[in-house]
C-alpha cells in the first residue's frame, strides 16, 4: 500500500523504447525515456506508413505497487488523467490498461478522487475538477488510512516525557494492556467494523458489487471505526459467479466462505494478513504463514488428502488462482474459500437482481433510499460493466419507480428514471422525469442539465438554452460544465446562431482542453462558415484525441474534399475509409468515401463504396427508416 502511488522518475523498472501495436484498434505506442523524463506516444499509420494523429504525453506518476500492474499519470496543467497502457510485471509487457481493450479512452480518463482514494493517501481537492490536487500529492497509503488522524499520537510520542522514558507504553506496544487513545488501532475494533478499514478499497469486485456513494465528500471525511454504510450503499448480485471475481474484490468473497460465516466474522483481513508486511514477501520467506492462520480453526486431521496439496498448503486446494475479471496478465487469489473451487464450473450471468452487501444498511437508509440506491446501482452496471448489454432495464426502472412511490419528493429517484431513459435514446420519455426532478428540488442543477439536454435532443431549441445557461449560473459541477457549454454550442447550431455556438465551443475548449467534442464541433462551425483550413485543423486536433471517432474522421474526410487538392483526397479516402468501418451503418461515411475515390479518379473503389451506399439505403427502405 506505501508503493501504491510515486514519482516515476528514480523509479523506473519497465523495458522503455518499445512499440505497442493494437492491430483492433488500428492504433500504437512508444514508450520511451529521454533526458530523464519517461513519455508515452500515441499514433496511427496513413496508407504511406507515416504517422498521424500523434498525440505524445510526459508520464509522471506511477499508480499500482508493480506486483500486478503499474499504471501511469500523465497531467493537463494540473488536472490527473491516466495513460492508456500500462506494464505487467507477471509477463514483462507493455499492453493496454484494464478496459481499454474494450472502450478506449486514450488520455482523457480522469485520476479523480474515487481512484486516488484506493490509490494514494489523503489528497484534497484544488478547486472544482475532482482529478485536480493541491501539490505536492501524497506518495502512497500512509498510516492514517487504517488508523486514523495521528496529530495527537505524533504529539503525545514526541514530548518531552515519552523521550525522557516517562510514558508508560511504546508505539507499538503488543501487550494486552495495551492502550493508546491517541491513535487508533483496528485489531481492536468489533470484527465487522475492523473489517470495514479493509473494506474502504477492497470492496469493489467489477464481476459482483457496485458501490454508490451517499454523500458528496464521497469517502474522504471517513474514518476508521466508523461504519462505512455511512458512506456507501452496497449491492451485490444475489446469484453469485463461482468463477469471476475482481481484482479488488478480496473482501466481496471472503465473505461468501463458510469459514468467515461459521466463525461469525472472526475470520477477517487480518487472520491473514499484516497491512505493515508485504504479502508476497511474507509467503517467500514463511511459507506455512498461511497454513497457521487455517489452524486456529482447522487441525491437520481435517484435511482427508494432506498429499495433494502438492506443497501448495491450504489455499492451493482450497483458493483458485486465476486471472481477474477486470485485469489482464495476472495470476490472482480468489478470496472465496471453498472446499473444491475447482468442482464449480463458470458460467455467464443470467440473474442480475441485487441485494444490499451490509445486513444493517436499513439503520442508515429509508426504504425509498434503499429502493433509490438499488436503483442507482443497477444504473451504474447497466451503463458501464462489461455484461451491462444483457441486464434487463426493467430492474433499474422497478426501483427507481418504487423510489418515487415511497416517496415523491425524492429529486433523485425521478432524475435517474430520466437517465435511464436518455440512455436508451428516448428523450421525450427522460422529459417529464427531470421536469418532476426539479420540481421535487428546484436547485437541481444536474436535473437542469440533463433536463435541457433532453429539450434539445427534441428540437426544443431556445427552452434548451435556457435550461442549460440555468445549470451554469447554479453552479453545475465543474467536471459537467465542457459538457454543458458543447450542449449550448449545439443548441446555437440547431437554431442558426454560430456566434453564440463559436463562443460557447471555445469556451468549453478552454475548460477542458482534451475535449475532441470541443475540437470536432468548432471544426464543423468552420466547415459551416466556409473556412476550410481551419475545419481540418480543428478535426485533425479531435483525432489527436480521439483518433477512432467514426463521426469526426468522416467530418475530416468532408473538410478534406472540399479542399479539393490530390493529397487531399488521398487523405479523404483514408479518413472515410476508417469512419466507414469503425460504423458501418454510417450512409455518409460512405458517400464521403466514395466522393474522395472519384476525387483521386478510382473508379472501382467509388462504385465499391456506393455499391454498398445503395445497400445501407434498401436496407433502411424495407424497414421503413
Amino acid at each position: 500500500m506505501g508503493r501504491a502511488f510515486y514519482p516515476l522518475a528514480g523509479n523506473a523498472v519497465e523495458r522503455f523504447g518499445e512499440t505497442l501495436s493494437v492491430p483492433s484498434q488500428d492504433l500504437h505506442y512508444t514508450i520511451f525515456e529521454k533526458d530523464g523524463r519517461y513519455f508515452m506516444r500515441q499514433f496511427q499509420h496513413n496508407t504511406a506508413g507515416a504517422e498521424i494523429n500523434a498525440d505524445t504525453r510526459e508520464l509522471t506518476f506511477v499508480i499500482g505497487s508493480g506486483n500486478h500492474s503499474r499504471s501511469y499519470v500523465v497531467l493537463e496543467g494540473d488536472r490527473m488523467y491516466q495513460a492508456p497502457v500500462c506494464w505487467y510485471p507477471e509477463p514483462q509487457r507493455w499492453d493496454l490498461c484494464p478496459g481499454y481493450e474494450i472502450r478506449n479512452e486514450y488520455f482523457s480518463r480522469e485520476v479523480d478522487d474515487t481512484c486516488v482514494f484506493c490509490h494514494n493517501g489523503r489528497v484534497a481537492w484544488a478547486g472544482d475538477f475532482s482529478n485536480r490536487f493541491r501539490e505536492p500529492p501524497p506518495h502512497g497509503i500512509d498510516c492514517e488510512r487504517c488508523h486514523g488522524p495521528g496529530s495527537l499520537h505524533v504529539e503525545k510520542w514526541s514530548s518531552a516525557s515519552a523521550s525522557e522514558g516517562g510514558a508508560s507504553e511504546r508505539p507499538g506496544d503488543q501487550r494486552a494492556d495495551a492502550a493508546d487513545a491517541t491513535i487508533l488501532n483496528p485489531a481492536k475494533l468489533p470484527p465487522d467494523r475492523a473489517m470495514q478499514v479493509c473494506m474502504q478499497c477492497h470492496l469493489g469486485d467489477a464481476a459482483q458489487t457496485e458501490r454508490v456513494l451517499r454523500r458528496k465528500d464521497h469517502l474522504t471525511a471517513y474514518r476508521p471505526g466508523q461504519q462505512l454504510q455511512e458512506y456507501l450503499s452496497v449491492h451485490v448480485y444475489e446469484s453469485k459467479l463461482h468463477g469471476q471475481f475482481g481484482l479488488g474484490a478480496q473482501a466481496d468473497r471472503l465473505v461468501l466462505s463458510r469459514c468467515h460465516i461459521a466463525s461469525k466474522g472472526t475470520l477477517q483481513c487480518i487472520t491473514c494478513h499484516d497491512p505493515h508486511q508485504e504479502v508476497y514477501e511474507v509467503s517467500a520467506a514463511d511459507p506455512g504463514h498461511f497454513d497457521r492462520a487455517c489452524a486456529t480453526c482447522h487441525a491437520a486431521r481435517d484435511c482427508p488428502d494432506p498429499a495433494s496439496a502438492g506443497g501448495t498448503g491450504c489455499v492451493g486446494c482450497h483458493m483458485s488462482r486465476a486471472e481477474p475479471h477486470d485485469q489482464r496478465f495476472t495470476t490472482f487469489t480468489d478470496h472465496w474459500i471453498r472446499r473444491d473451487p475447482r468442482s464449480e464450473p463458470a458460467r455467464a450471468r443470467d440473474d442480475f437482481r441485487t441485494v444490499p452487501f451490509f445486513a444493517d444498511s436499513s439503520e442508515h437508509e429509508s426504504a425509498a433510499e434503499a429502493a433509490l440506491y438499488r436503483g442507482r446501482a443497477c444504473f451504474n452496471k447497466k451503463t458501464g460493466s462489461l455484461d451491462g448489454a444483457a441486464m434487463p432495464w426493467d430492474l433499474c426502472v422497478d426501483a427507481l419507480q418504487e423510489a418515487a412511490r415511497l416517496d415523491p419528493g425524492l429529486a433523485p429517484a425521478h432524475f435517474f428514471l430520466g437517465k435511464v431513459w436518455m440512455a436508451r435514446g428516448r428523450a421525450a420519455e427522460a422529459e417529464p422525469h427531470f421536469r418532476e426532478a426539479l420540481r421535487a428540488d428546484p436547485a437541481y442543477a444536474d436535473a437542469m442539465q440533463e433536463l435541457g439536454s433532453s429539450l434539445l435532443a427534441q428540437g426544443e431549441f431556445a427552452e434548451a438554452r435556457g435550461m442549460l445557461e440555468k445549470a451554469l449560473a447554479s453552479g453545475v459541477r465543474a467536471d459537467d460544465r465542457a459538457a454543458v457549454l458543447i450542449e449550448l454550442g449545439r443548441v446555437g447550431l440547431g437554431s442558426g446562431d454560430r456566434s453564440a455556438a463559436l463562443d460557447w465551443f471555445a469556451q468549453a475548449l478552454r475548460v477542458e482542453p482534451l475535449s475532441p467534442e470541443a475540437h470536432a464541433n468548432l471544426g464543423l462551425l468552420s466547415l459551416m462558415e466556409k473556412s476550410t483550413p481551419a475545419a481540418v485543423g480543428h478535426f485533425n486536433a479531435a483525432l489527436r484525441l480521439a483518433p477512432n471517432e467514426p463521426w469526426i474522421n468522416r467530418m475530416l474526410a468532408m473538410a478534406l474534399i472540399e479542399e479539393g487538392h490530390h493529397q487531399d483526397f488521398a487523405a479523404a479516402r483514408q479518413a472515410a475509409d476508417r469512419a466507414a468501418r469503425l460504423n458501418p451503418s454510417d450512409r455518409a461515411a460512405w458517400e464521403a468515401l466514395a466522393r474522395a475515390c472519384d476525387g483521386l479518379r478510382d473508379r472501382a473503389c467509388a462504385e465499391q463504396a456506393r455499391q454498398k451506399l445503395r445497400q445501407l439505403k434498401a436496407g433502411a427502405a424495407a424497414s421503413g427508416q
